[in-house]
C-alpha cells in the first residue's frame, strides 16, 4: 500500500500550467516526470497525475448490438 506524504509548497496563481511540482514532492512520493510524453507517473502504482482516466460520464456510450452489427 502506498500513500503520499505532505510537503511544504508555495502556490502561485496565474501560471501557464495546471500542475507545478517541486523536486522534494517528486522525490518523497516517488513520481517520475517525462516532459516529452507529458506524463507524471507515480512509480509504485503507475498512476499518471497529468493524464487522468475518464470519469464514467466522460466515456463513450455503449453501442447497441444492432449498431455494432451495422458497423461491422
Amino acid at each position: 500500500m502506498s500513500s503520499s506524504q505532505t510537503v511544504r509548497a508555495v502556490v502561485t496563481p496565474g501560471l501557464c500550467t495546471d500542475v507545478i511540482l517541486g523536486l522534494l514532492f517528486l522525490q518523497v512520493n516517488k513520481i517520475v516526470t517525462d516532459h516529452s510524453k507529458e506524463t507524471c507517473i507515480v512509480k509504485e502504482s503507475g498512476y499518471d497525475l497529468l493524464n487522468l482516466p475518464p470519469t464514467p460520464d466522460e466515456k463513450e456510450p455503449l453501442m447497441s448490438l444492432q449498431e455494432k452489427h451495422c458497423e461491422l
